[in-house]
């Protein structure tokens, strides 16, 4: 089975990631465990957020701009 080119995220996975970063900056690790999900897809979103220039990274703390 081939691999889809590049990743791509909902609206609804925005706002969900956009949600838990409101009140505070986290973690990869925090987002995986805050959001239930595993750590490659979390990474992956992450990506995708920062892309598309919803969350900036400071010092391996994922934040809401």
């Amino acid at each position: 089975m081939p691999c889809t080119q590049g990743d791509s995220i909902s609206n609804e996975e925005i706002e969900l990631f956009l949600s838990v970063l409101e009140p505070r900056s986290m973690t990869d690790s925090e987002l995986s465990f805050k959001l239930n999900l595993p750590l490659f897809k979390v990474r992956s979103k992450i990506r995708e957020l920062k892309k598309l220039g919803y969350i900036d990274e400071n010092d391996g703390e994922y934040v809401k701009k």
